[in-house]
């Protein structure tokens, strides 16, 4: 059964700098970014070219006729997911065998079947995973005046270029409008960069679409028994009982700064965006839902828009 005419399309984001994607602490980083860090750069870029453009970008995300996943590695052609939060039957299930599995992140699109089979080259998989790139602590200076100078370390991580590797997300559109108008969301935010610390020269990238198999395509339009998310995001509050029964889900906490300069109209320093508390992709459920976008804002100037509508990935 299918369900609507979407098409998706992959974007490779190829990095030319090291990234920083905030955990909590400027000092660690994570190595993949979540679908509602790329909303919030698409909205920067859109009200750039003024603010009838981010009305446009969030009146498509919001009705659905564009959606997107979180930022998931690539290496070379190979397409990696979160591996699923789903207990497989392994054909070998010595102590050594389970830590391997335990240890897998993420598996390649290509190798979904082999994994619900049991069947995965756990070690393989693993090993190639492990050349995704490397982290680096970086000690940074803060000039607050000549006097005084403040010494911060800043996580960073960098993609293995040699390998090909980076992040990809997938784009869901109906028209080729939209996608044009990501197109140029895109191509204004390689220059700005993507993630923490883009003043220092961080997250600078450049673009490589590729395509998804059809199967693959299928997969993501079809009704299936199981879906895995693909975004971490957050079913609406009259969805949220029927989604979670059945399902095996982790929960993720999303906060973080309001990066507005009009938001608040004194200059306070930073405001917090409201802490809120997403399905984690990988979750593996039972339901397809359609989430929503929260405002994460409080008493500002303008809403706060924080992007939890899914992907999913039919099994």
């Amino acid at each position: 059964k299918k369900r609507g005419c979407m098409k998706y399309i992959a974007y490779k984001l190829c990095f030319q700098t090291g990234v920083h994607f905030g955990d909590g602490m400027l000092n660690d980083t994570k190595s993949t970014f979540c679908a509602d860090t790329l909303f919030s750069a698409f909205c920067i870029e859109a009200l750039k070219f003024g603010e009838k453009n981010l009305q446009n970008v969030y009146e498509k995300f919001n009705s659905g006729k564009l959606k997107i996943s979180d930022g998931f590695p690539f290496i070379d052609n190979d397409l990696y997911i979160p591996k699923p939060l789903y207990t497989v039957e392994s054909s070998e299930s010595d102590i050594k065998d389970r830590k391997k599995w335990k240890k897998l992140k993420y598996l390649s699109l290509d190798k979904l079947d082999d994994y619900f089979a049991g069947k995965l080259d756990v070690k393989k998989e693993n090993d190639r995973l492990s050349e995704l790139g490397k982290f680096e602590v970086r000690q940074s200076v803060n000039l607050r005046n000549e006097e005084e100078t403040e010494l911060f370390s800043v996580g960073i991580y960098h993609f293995n270029n040699k390998l090909k590797c980076g992040l990809y997300f997938i784009l869901g559109y109906e028209d080729e409008d939209d996608r044009n108008m990501i197109d140029n969301l895109i191509y204004s935010l390689e220059l700005q960069g993507i993630g923490g610390k883009t003043s220092s020269g961080l997250g600078k990238f450049s673009t490589l679409p590729q395509n998804l198999s059809e199967s693959i395509v299928g997969k993501l339009e079809d009704n299936a028994e199981h879906y895995i998310l693909l975004t971490t995001s957050l079913p609406k509050d009259s969805e949220i009982e029927d989604v979670l029964a059945g399902s095996n889900y982790l929960l993720e906490k999303r906060s973080g700064y309001i990066s507005s300069n009009t938001y608040v109209k004194e200059a306070k320093g930073f405001v917090k965006k409201q802490d809120i508390y997403f399905l984690k992709a990988g979750s593996y459920m039972k339901k397809r839902f359609d989430g929503d976008i929260y405002n994460v804002g409080g008493q500002g100037t303008h809403p706060v828009w924080r992007y939890a509508k899914p992907i999913m990935l039919g099994v």
